[in-house]
């Protein structure tokens, strides 16, 4: 099996895409409330439309299955503890630091907030915990546990995806037995699991979303082998359907139970971002210069843009009132465009100084244990 490493442009700016719609639903839930008497709820079309959130995070599960076995199908079957390392390195340090600054943050939010504790945005800040809870943050295994929601509620996922790692030397093995059938079955058999009730976490999302991360390393196994790509306008054509699919159910304009035989919202959201992955991925799509350049910039920056984004909408939130912005227009466009900016300079500094340090440091690791 070759080993070299297949880096397609596409699948990173999509990553920033997913990131970017994480960001417009949050902002979104933090406008759609009241925070004093005078204050108006703001509702806008427009990012009501890039509400997809849940969507985002899913694609960030199937990227995941894609872009691993892309470059590490080999090293995960001859020295799955060499790939373990790496991940740790790539995921858990800008966590944890990221755990450590919302902690301290939430100290400095409860002084300054003085609307709802219970509100979507101050209660991650806000809710009480424990020694214990901490600990399990840092050991990503609170979905396990719970509670969930605390710190930063966007963390969720965290714990999902590190897990979906732990699986990956596995899905690789049964890809070399039985073929590309081996992960879509073992998807399917956890997803099984979960319907048949025989194990109830306080999360049970790591399961409901395993098919997604196996239909990612499938898709990536496929790339691999197959030759054929599909055109530009059958991925137009297709990706704004299956968007606007998922705007109208986000919205309540068409219900799930129109799609007759799909049993939950998360796994639409899983199809669909299973979908836009296949499509994107068979796709040679030659965007301009400048915007591709950016949008690959925003997609390398995406894990610390989903870290702070909610750190940065908790305290655009307190300074509504410090601001007296009560009118809903401009609400909106100041928790929009200033946690856009101010997220996206945050994570550039966190991906240049936390990011790419330990990347480098957990390939030093791995290749000193196991040289």
């Amino acid at each position: 099996m070759a080993t070299e490493k297949i880096n397609l442009v596409q699948l990173t700016w999509l990553r920033g895409l997913a990131a970017f719609w994480v960001v417009c639903s949050h902002v979104n839930r933090a406008a759609e409330v009241k925070y004093t008497p005078h204050d108006v709820p703001s509702h806008n079309i427009l990012l009501s439309v890039f509400d997809l959130g849940t969507l985002g995070v899913a694609l960030f599960f199937t990227l995941s299955g894609v872009t691993l076995f892309l470059s590490n199908r080999k090293i995960s079957i001859e020295s799955p503890f060499q790939f373990y390392i790496k991940r740790f390195f790539r995921i858990w340090p800008a966590y944890f630091i990221a755990l450590v600054i919302y902690i301290f943050a939430g100290f400095i939010f409860r002084e300054w907030y003085v609307s709802d504790p219970n509100l979507w945005v101050a209660k991650q800040f806000t809710a009480d915990y424990t020694g214990l809870d901490v600990v399990q943050y840092s050991l990503l295994t609170f979905n396990f546990t719970g509670p969930s929601g605390l710190f930063n509620n966007a963390f969720w996922s965290l714990p999902v995806e590190f897990q979906y790692y732990l699986m990956f030397p596995i899905l690789i093995l049964m890809l070399g037995h039985i073929g590309i059938a081996g992960p879509l079955i073992f998807g399917a058999f956890v997803y099984l699991i979960y319907r048949s009730g025989l194990v109830n976490l306080h999360s049970n999302l790591v399961f409901i979303f395993a098919f997604t991360f196996c239909s990612g390393v499938c898709i990536g196994s496929a790339y691999k082998e197959l030759d054929f790509r599909i055109s530009l306008a059958t991925f137009s054509v297709t990706s704004l359907s299956i968007l606007i699919l998922n705007v109208l159910m986000v919205n309540g304009i068409v219900s799930l139970e129109a799609y007759i035989i799909i049993p939950s919202e998360w796994v639409f959201f899983g199809i669909s971002a299973v979908a836009l992955v296949f499509l994107a991925t068979f796709t040679e799509i030659k965007l301009p210069l400048t915007l591709e350049k950016f949008l690959v910039r925003y997609g390398e920056i995406s894990y610390s843009t989903y870290l702070y984004h909610n750190l940065v909408i908790g305290f655009l939130v307190i300074g509504m009132g410090f601001f007296n912005i009560n009118d809903p227009k401009l609400k909106l466009a100041y928790l929009f465009f200033t946690t856009l900016f101010i997220t996206y300079f945050f994570s550039l500094i966190s991906y240049r100084f936390v990011e790419q340090p330990f990347i480098k440091l957990g390939k030093v690791v791995s290749n000193n244990l196991f040289s």
